[in-house]
């Protein structure tokens, strides 16, 4: 009888949280305020052989299928927790079942949020993106890239009629990038080569290696290797009948903006003129501090908590592989440098910084990529100083990627070819923007400024051979 009694109790238990949980499963959408900035969440939670499991996006930062690592649902309660970014979600399920109200916690931060059940997922719109059809021809193309067995596919977009045309060669930023640098359901390369062949300009844009058709590894490859990709891109230009040899130039991005100096200062590739948009000034390693730095501050972190760190970055962690000494040698002054934070900063201030354990484990393994260690030691002063062809190089005021003052002031300093702009109101992808947190990229429906667009071509049309 005792024995039944215990059986019986454990079935309903059982059939109690089955009920619990079964409230939650679903997908859930909402969004997180810091301030003025907004960042959508979405949480997909689902039952596998009795288990509430959770995983999210979150769309505006490109982030999809994350997984919760912490699920627990208790009656209408139910907590989710990521720890690599020490973030927790604490919800309460309202009576009707279709909203989860509940604090959002991070980096010392209690946000909230509330989560309103959902069926159908909305994309922003991209109203800039070009549709078919076309008022100019686009060839699909393929060409040999910088290293055997590399190559490089992309597309060429150019006015219909007329017999030969000048040529812009797009270059993307950091990361793995296709041929529209297509981030966030954003494709910028695909806006300005739009924009460009409409009036009268041929443009190609191709995936980097290993990425879309191109073929090759891209994990492997550092700047050097997209710099020589970039210039076989040139050369593949300048085989064909239909463009002006002498009319070839580049236009880089970001990490591009480095390749784009690189080709204009080795003395060989000649490029007509180069534009830089949010190219780089300064050195890597200064170019990251300042980076954590304007981040930090824009998420609430204390200003002189943001500088310490950054400086702590700049000088005692860097500088452990800003050289060519082999991986091996350096791993563990890294890694020394990396734990040394957990003395040198308060717990506290260790969670406002959002730092733990596995995030400093993902750091190390950063840190020690060849291109990494690479773009650390880039200093594109010297590279700046032997350009001779015309440059543009164009910011965004709220950048907090590459911070437009300091960046703009040296390439004035460094290159006296260089016209220099900085646009108010816009960010590192040049979207018109409230904060330039890179978290706010994906809820812009802007691409690309027009702005921008009518600066590049009025300055093209001043420097045209």
């Amino acid at each position: 009888m005792k024995h039944y009694f215990f059986i019986v109790i454990i079935f309903f238990a059982v059939l109690s949280a089955k009920a619990q949980s079964d409230s939650f499963i679903g997908s859930w959408e909402g969004t997180l305020s810091f301030g003025s900035m907004k960042v959508r969440l979405v949480f997909h939670i689902a039952e596998k052989d009795s288990m509430v499991t959770a995983t999210f996006d979150s769309p505006d930062q490109g982030a999809r299928g994350l997984s919760f690592d912490k699920v627990q649902v208790n009656g209408t309660s139910i907590l989710l927790g990521f720890t690599l970014n020490n973030a927790q979600f604490d919800g309460a399920l309202q009576s009707d079942n279709k909203i989860i109200e509940g604090t959002w916690t991070q980096g010392g931060q209690k946000l909230p949020l509330s989560m309103n059940r959902t069926s159908i997922l909305l994309r922003t719109p991209r109203p800039q993106e070009p549709i078919p059809p076309f008022e100019y021809d686009v060839e699909e193309v393929a060409f040999s890239g910088g290293d055997k067995d590399i190559t490089l596919a992309g597309t060429l977009t150019k006015p219909k009629g007329g017999s030969t045309y000048p040529a812009i060669v797009l270059v993307t930023g950091s990361g793995p990038q296709n041929r529209d640098e297509e981030i966030l359901e954003h494709k910028p390369f695909a806006v300005i080569a739009d924009y460009f062949s409409k009036r009268g300009w041929a443009v190609l844009r191709y995936d980097d290696r290993g990425v879309g058709k191109s073929k090759g590894d891209f994990a492997s490859a550092t700047t050097a290797d997209f710099t020589k990709d970039a210039i076989s891109a040139i050369k593949f230009l300048r085989t064909r009948k239909d463009i002006e040899k002498a009319n070839i130039g580049i236009c880089g991005h970001s990490e591009g903006g480095i390749i784009a100096q690189q080709i204009a200062a080795d003395g060989v590739t000649n490029p007509s003129f180069v534009i830089l948009l949010a190219g780089s000034g300064l050195n890597g390693a200064d170019i990251l501090a300042l980076q954590n730095k304007a981040i930090l501050e824009a998420s609430g972190v204390d200003t002189a908590l943001a500088a310490w760190y950054a400086r702590y970055l700049r000088t005692e962690v860097y500088p452990t592989i800003m050289n060519d000494k082999p991986r091996e040698t350096v791993i563990n002054p890294l890694a020394e440098s990396l734990d040394r934070m957990a003395t040198i900063f308060s717990a506290e201030e260790l969670d406002a910084l959002g730092i733990n354990t596995n995030v400093t484990k993902a750091m190390l393994m950063q840190l020690l990529t060849p291109w990494m260690r690479e773009f650390l030691q880039y200093d594109p002063r010297n590279n700046l100083r032997k350009i001779t062809c015309n440059v543009l190089a164009l910011f965004g005021e709220k950048d907090k990627q590459v911070l437009p003052e300091v960046n703009a002031q040296a390439i004035k300093k460094n290159c006296t070819k260089a016209e220099v702009h900085i646009f108010p109101q816009l960010n590192h992808l040049f979207q018109t923007a409230e904060t330039g947190m890179p978290m706010e990229y994906g809820a812009i429906q802007e691409t690309f400024s027009p702005i921008v667009l009518n600066k590049m071509e009025e300055w093209l049309n001043k420097i045209k051979k």
